[in-house]
C-alpha cells in the first residue's frame, strides 16, 4: 500500500453530479463503479496514477530528508 492510498478523496461524478468520496487508493484501483448506481465507471489509469505515484515517490523523499535533519535545542 502507498502512503497516499489511504487518504480521503472526494471528486464530483461526471454524470450522476454527485459527490463521491473514498480512499485514494479505492480510487486508484481500475473500474470502480459509481456507488450512486449511475452506471458511471471511474477510469483512473493513466495521468491519475502517474501522479499519485510522483506524488508518492515526493513523499518518501521527503521523510527521507526530514529523517536526516538533525534538531540541536539548547536550553
Amino acid at each position: 500500500m502507498n502512503s497516499l492510498d489511504s487518504l480521503p478523496m472526494t471528486i464530483t461524478c461526471p454524470t450522476c453530479l454527485k459527490k463521491v468520496t473514498n480512499t485514494v487508493g479505492w480510487f486508484r484501483k481500475a473500474n470502480q463503479s459509481c456507488p450512486h448506481g449511475c452506471g458511471t465507471t471511474f477510469k483512473t489509469d493513466g495521468q491519475f496514477r502517474r501522479g499519485v505515484a510522483e506524488a508518492d515517490r515526493e513523499l518518501d523523499n521527503l521523510k527521507r530528508q526530514m529523517g536526516n535533519i538533525r534538531i540541536n535545542i539548547q536550553l
